[in-house]
């Protein structure tokens, strides 16, 4: 049950909500003439992956005290970019942002799952405007996941499982059950949808046991879990390279404590041997 208290909707647009997570401020946004939605951006769905958490499974965000702001996106993850090739984001992504024209009620929910081949790309890229869907009468989801090696590299073992792009995006289905009806949203009627690399992980997720009863219906544009681009079938072999190419032990253990001790500025300019 979410209780949802609505607050502050004044002159200045800014709708405060409570929710299981806490108290969050979010903002009114124009989606054309006569139109309007809330808007609640930049909303943590698990702990940051960073220090120890580097290569982990994702741990649930335990929530806040106080009004958390929503007026801005958070840090995507880190990544090229690709007019200038330098390194732009931060490890502390895992971000989700919400807009619903209805904070009251039950409406179908979309979970937007980015494409960029799995090392590029982020939530609140413009081409994910949810500005017509939300005509529709559907509240839209947008999400970050860990990239590159720090979402994908596996050493095919438990020292580094991988797939914690994947599973970042089920510990956000899992806020999406916990939280969406303190938003408007119906837990009960969840469709997720995908892009290329995000397609391909939208059919992962339709496979995995993991998702079971996070989400109800799937779309999956321009890519699948079976397309080249989308598994990798040596892991080990390109850990293997990319220890190499670092200068790291071979040794599992040894090999993914000393890259959590990395700055991953250092190795991203080499995560293309392993995608």
């Amino acid at each position: 049950f979410a209780a949802v208290l609505i607050t502050g909707i004044s002159a200045q647009n800014r709708p405060t909500i409570t929710t299981p997570s806490g108290q969050i401020q979010g903002t009114v946004e124009s989606c054309g003439l006569f139109c309007s939605y809330y808007s609640f951006k930049g909303i943590p769905y698990a702990q940051p992956p960073v220090n120890n958490l580097r290569f982990r499974n994702p741990v649930p965000h335990p929530g806040w005290s106080g009004v958390r702001d929503a007026s801005q996106h958070g840090s995507f993850c880190p990544q090229y970019e690709l007019l200038t090739l330098e390194i732009i984001g931060d490890e502390d992504c895992l971000f989700l942002n919400v807009y619903s024209q209805e904070l009251i009620g039950q409406r179908p929910v979309m979970v937007w799952i980015h494409g960029g081949g799995y090392s590029s790309g982020f939530g609140d890229a413009e081409v994910y405007d949810p500005q017509k869907l939300v005509r529709e009468g559907v509240v839209i989801v947008t999400i970050n996941y860990r990239l590159g090696a720090l979402g994908f590299l596996s050493t095919g073992d438990e020292h580094a499982q991988g797939n914690w792009g994947l599973k970042d995006c089920i510990e956000a289905l899992r806020w999406v059950q916990r939280n969406i009806a303190a938003y408007g949203g119906n837990p009960n009627d969840v469709t997720i949808i995908g892009n290329s690399a995000g397609a391909s992980l939208v059919h992962f997720l339709y496979l995995s046991d993991m998702a079971n009863g996070l989400f109800h219906k799937a779309i999956a544009q321009s890519g699948t879990a079976i397309v080249p681009f989308a598994f990798q079938t040596k892991p080990r072999f390109y850990a293997d390279r990319l220890a190499n190419i670092l200068g790291l032990s071979s040794d599992s253990a040894n090999y993914v404590d000393q890259l959590r001790m990395l700055p991953a500025s250092s190795f991203i300019p080499f995560q293309e041997a392993l995608l």
